[in-house]
């Protein structure tokens, strides 16, 4: 393991970011430490802070703390068993790391573990980033959290450690502050929050690109070899299987044998409480067959949070390379970047690309609605079903027909 600056994450006040990388079996993560240095204020030969304004001694204290914990995570993972994997260790050092050790990150913990039973993966996995978060602002703020200090001061500083700190865009800090806010709700239900400064915490969103695949890039994707590479052979299986449904990525992974009666799929949506019926076509079909039931669900479980990143490794490999321009929304700046296609892709593209397509192939909109379990027409403009391709093919192919 070793710690290292990453230049290539210089924010705008040149401060670069200091990350612990370590390696296990092949693979590796990378661990942000929650603390920037300046490039001349980095030794990287013996990995620590060099002269920084008195903060020197502090800095490199919680930088060998955080290495102490990792190696004893380390030591007792693999003590108790051997072929543990990576993922295992780092679960263990941000237990240790992150650990609770006040009243209010008790009832935090307590409230994420409530949450499990009735929110989503993908919800649940904010808020254990948020305690992380949290508790790298008491470090590098020398800020200790409790239910009588959140108030308007602490917003403010929060916010520019998210942003400045964390380098988060808005729409990951307005996650994170609405999910601050359901927690603090929690806690004032529970009478242990007695000011309601914490209301007034605003948020801003801005509507996220949504990327939906073209017939060919599908197609590409679809038909990769990948006959040597089981989990990613999953990963495309499932994504695939929500190009040619329409379902959610969290729908799928839920979907049980018992909800596939006679070629159909029958399932409630989670949002609209809408009974859905959806028949499969050969594509869907094919794919479910390939796979085993294991406890009664029709395929393996992968987490989102790695699907994402497996699906930018299967888009790369297909060959979606094609250039997208995106706007990242950073407090009032905005910062334009072209990247290419295959890096955008995440479990969500695979919904926007059925409806996409299926629009494209001429199923009209009112019953699209239906197989999407949504109620009304508007939420296809809502979620940009309708994507610029698209409109530019009607626009043309219904000007062209005219004859003045």
């Amino acid at each position: 393991m070793n710690f290292c600056v990453r230049p290539e994450m210089k924010d705008i006040d040149n401060l670069l970011p200091i990350y612990l990388i370590f390696q296990h079996k092949g693979k590796r993560f990378k661990h942000f430490t929650g603390l920037k240095v300046k490039a001349e204020h980095w030794n990287t030969k013996e990995q620590k802070v060099a002269e920084m304004n008195g903060q020197t001694e502090k800095m490199n204290h919680i930088l060998s703390v955080q290495k102490i914990k990792l190696l004893n995570a380390c030591q007792h993972i693999l003590k108790s068993r051997k072929d543990a994997g990576i993922q295992e260790i780092k679960e263990a050092f941000y237990n240790d790391l992150f650990k609770t050790g006040s009243h209010f990150f008790e009832e935090l913990a307590l409230f994420i573990e409530e949450s499990k039973k009735t929110k989503k993966e993908s919800t649940v996995f904010v808020y254990e980033t948020l305690i992380k978060d949290l508790k790298l602002f008491e470090d590098a703020a020398d800020f200790r959290l409790n239910f009588e200090n959140l108030t308007a001061q602490f917003y403010a500083e929060f916010v520019n450690f998210l942003e400045r700190t964390l380098n988060n865009t808005n729409n990951t800090i307005s996650k994170k502050i609405k999910s601050l806010k359901a927690f603090l709700y929690y806690a004032s239900s529970k009478n242990l929050i007695k000011n309601s400064d914490f209301e007034s915490f605003g948020t801003k969103t801005i509507d996220a690109l949504k990327l939906s695949l073209t017939d060919e890039e599908l197609e590409r994707l679809y038909n990769i070899n990948l006959s040597l590479n089981k989990e990613l052979a999953i990963v495309r299986d499932i994504f695939a299987f929500g190009c040619f449904t329409g379902l959610k990525y969290s729908e799928i992974i839920k979907l049980k044998v018992d909800d596939v009666i006679e070629d159909r799929i029958i399932i409630i949506n989670q949002y609209t409480y809408i009974k859905t019926r959806l028949p499969l076509n050969n594509y869907a079909r094919h794919i479910l067959q390939k796979y085993k039931p294991e406890k009664g669900y029709c395929f393996p479980l992968v987490q989102n949070v790695y699907a994402n990143k497996h699906l930018k490794t299967l888009g790369k490999m297909a060959g979606i390379n094609a250039p997208v321009k995106i706007n990242i929304y950073k407090g009032e700046e905005i910062i334009q970047k072209t990247k290419p296609k295959h890096e955008l892709i995440t479990t969500d593209t695979a919904r926007y690309t059925f409806a996409a397509l299926s629009l494209r192939a001429g199923m009209r909109p009112e019953l699209l609605v239906q197989v999407l379990g949504q109620k009304t027409i508007n939420a296809l403009l809502e979620y940009s079903y309708f994507s610029n391709p698209m409109k530019d093919f009607e626009m043309i192919d219904c000007w062209n027909k005219k004859n003045f």
